[in-house]
């Protein structure tokens, strides 16, 4: 895929809106309760590289973390596009069941 300015843009805006999208988490507090909060998906990263160039980041510096975070949403987004959102249409259609029935391992494997 080409990175056109366009393309980054729209993968930012993917980047952001999976960034701030709440995730359920369950909290234990000072009496053993178990609580469920959502909190943004930010606070559970744990690559620090990547959170530094996503606080430092500006169109102008080299921000490969980001580049391909943002080639990973685009894929991901191509696919909810492609299946209107019912993953388990994915997994039925992937590659792995064509080449299953693939000639070579038909004739050599049972």
């Amino acid at each position: 895929m080409n990175a056109s300015a366009a393309i980054n843009d729209y993968a930012n805006g993917l980047i952001r809106d999976w960034l701030l999208k709440p995730q359920p988490t369950i909290t234990v507090n000072d009496s053993g309760e178990e609580i469920e909060t959502t909190i943004p998906t930010l606070y559970s990263i744990r690559n620090r590289a990547l959170l530094d160039e996503l606080i430092n980041f500006s169109p102008e510096i080299n921000v490969d973390r980001i580049r391909a975070l943002g080639m990973v949403m685009l894929a991901r987004e191509e696919k909810v596009i492609l299946y209107q959102g019912d993953m388990s249409k994915a997994k039925q259609t992937e590659m792995g069941d064509e080449l299953a029935r693939d000639e070579f391992f038909t004739k050599n494997y049972d």
